[in-house]
């Protein structure tokens, strides 16, 4: 691989320098934005990715994290190169010169298994790119041809590739064609920037400050590309890919640290989950690890049964495992276990030292289902069925006169697991025994991160990457990570948390992602404080922090 990234920076910077030579030496701002470099891509494109190279962008992040963390992240980086360039400074040979990429994928023109990459850059800086070929070109020599006024060079053999320079611009693939096809776009052939729906890529749509990297995805030519291959797809697989119109992700740093944001257009959005409003949030403890929130379990597996009734290998799968479920739990896979979760779920990791599982771990798991009023009833029957009667449940009385069942641990060290009602619609299954003081809806670090997210009505995602490292670090856990070494702690504490939210919006979801960071304190407080204000930045209003449920819950009163 190294070789062939040698031969790739070689034959740009020949191109680069080559067409320009020592005449033009100024280095530009490139003008090289997502929606400007597709300019260069032919339309056909069905993928396209980009990634900033400018280190003022990237710089962005020393104002997070620790010395330690700081010298991992350095040492990795460094490690990278060597692993990857050989003798080659990426960050001296290339980043000088080199400005934003764009990789862009095509349907092949001949059956394989690959797509047809094309590559473009800009060139910010000549005099760098030529002093970086004078030391290069003379261990990878390059053979000189033209198409329609531009001059392509190609190093053909076992990793061939061609690279064509116009008026700044670098294109390359391993394709000539696509070479070609590129120039032709630059000449005024239909780009990628024109087509329909490509407003979903501009770099303003997703309204990211400081953007590192983004990706787009048409999913129709996707679902063309792919069958134009030797794995050909058939009917059904392709409807399923084709219910979505388009994807697009990107990421940026602000002043909380990393945030990410996607939009899905779909094609056919008849399948949707019910809305979440995060009520359920409220029975896990403020100190909680991890907490996964949706809706629709029931909703899923139909869907998924449905899907599958069109692919007999999936659906003979699905029959197995029903037959197999109720040889060993005398229970209905689809009624008793899926058939009443049809509203809103959660799943919860926290720290605990009583009980079996937290004696081992140090830690504690809750799981919350809301559907229908004959919720208890169908939970107690699962997991009687479950356990096929091989434990011991003693049922009790909470301080509000409910009945909470125990699952005794066949250690003797009291119960493995506790279930029962919350109220008519909402049961709980959990190794937690005691009330909770504070829920989770209402902990300080949840509400700092998840409270830059907007509103959610199809899930949330939340991981507390500190509390992680107590964990780690706690009693329990000792004897595996004593030694571990120490700048990995360092770095899960330079993270304060991450949470990603999503948003159905018509026909189009909206998922947006923060992993907050530690700032240094020795930088300022405004990460943008050197740019003027940008007009497509705007920061979260407090009407788009998530619902809050005001009433503490516990999953088991004693």
């Amino acid at each position: 691989m190294a070789k062939s990234i040698a031969i790739a920076a070689a034959l740009l910077t020949t191109a680069a320098a080559g067409a320009g030579g020592y005449y033009y030496l100024q280095t530009k701002d490139p003008g090289d934005r997502p929606e400007q470099l597709a300019q260069a891509v032919p339309e056909q494109a069905y993928a396209v990715g980009y990634i900033a190279t400018d280190p003022k962008v990237w710089n962005k992040l020393d104002r997070f994290g620790n010395p330690l963390t700081k010298q991992v992240i350095d040492r990795s980086i460094q490690q990278i190169q060597k692993e990857t360039v050989g003798n080659i400074d990426l960050a001296k040979d290339v980043q000088p010169w080199l400005g934003n990429v764009m990789i862009a994928s095509f349907a092949s023109e001949k059956p394989t298994d690959k797509p047809t990459v094309l590559v473009v850059s800009k060139v910010k800086d000549k005099l760098s790119a030529f002093n970086f070929l004078n030391k290069l070109k003379s261990k990878n020599p390059a053979t000189e041809s033209e198409y329609k006024g531009a001059k392509i060079w190609s190093a053909t053999g076992k990793d061939p590739f061609h690279v064509a320079y116009s008026d700044d611009w670098l294109v390359g693939s391993a394709d000539r064609a696509t070479v070609e096809k590129s120039i032709d776009t630059l000449k005024g052939a239909a780009s990628f920037s024109q087509k329909n729906g490509n407003q979903f890529f501009a770099s303003g749509r997703l309204n990211l400050p400081n953007p590192i990297a983004s990706v787009y995805i048409d999913f129709p030519r996707m679902a063309a590309a792919v069958n134009k291959g030797n794995n050909k797809l058939d009917s059904t697989q392709i409807t399923k890919l084709v219910k979505a119109q388009s994807f697009v992700a990107g990421m940026g740093i602000d002043d909380q640290g990393l945030r990410a944001k996607a939009l899905t257009q779909m094609n056919d959005n008849s399948f949707k989950l019910p809305a979440t409003n995060g009520k359920v949030l409220a029975n896990f403890p403020a100190d909680s690890l991890l907490v996964l929130n949706g809706s629709g379990i029931k909703n899923i597996w139909d869907e998924t049964v449905k899907q599958s009734a069109s692919e007999p290998k999936t659906m003979a799968a699905i029959e197995d495992l029903r037959k197999s479920f109720r040889a060993q739990t005398q229970l209905d896979l689809d009624k008793d276990v899926f058939g009443w979760m049809g509203g809103e779920y959660a799943i919860g990791i926290f720290p605990q030292k009583e009980g079996l599982l937290g004696s081992f771990t140090g830690l504690g798991i809750t799981a919350v289902v809301e559907g229908s009023e004959t919720n208890e009833k169908s939970l107690d029957s699962m997991v009687k069925g479950l356990s096929a009667g091989k434990v011991l449940i003693k049922p009790r009385q909470s301080a509000d006169g409910k009945t909470i069942n125990d699952i005794a641990s066949p250690l003797g060290t009291g119960s493995l697991l506790s279930y029962g009602s919350i109220d008519d619609k909402i049961v709980f299954l959990s190794t937690k025994n005691s009330t909770i003081t504070e829920p989770l809806s209402k902990g300080a670090d949840f509400q700092k991160v998840v409270g830059t997210l907007p509103a959610s009505d199809q899930g949330l995602t939340y991981i507390n990457f500190r509390q992680l490292a107590n964990v780690l670090q706690g009693e329990a856990l000792k004897q595996y990570t004593a030694n571990m070494p120490p700048e990995y702690l360092s770095l899960l504490r330079s993270i304060e948390g991450m949470a990603v939210s999503s948003k159905l919006e018509g026909d189009t979801y909206r998922t947006e992602g923060v992993l907050m960071l530690t700032p240094t304190s020795s930088q300022p407080a405004d990460i943008n404080a050197d740019k003027k204000p940008q007009a497509d930045i705007k920061p979260p209003s407090p009407d788009d922090k998530p619902p809050v449920d005001t009433k503490p819950q516990a999953p088991v009163d004693q």
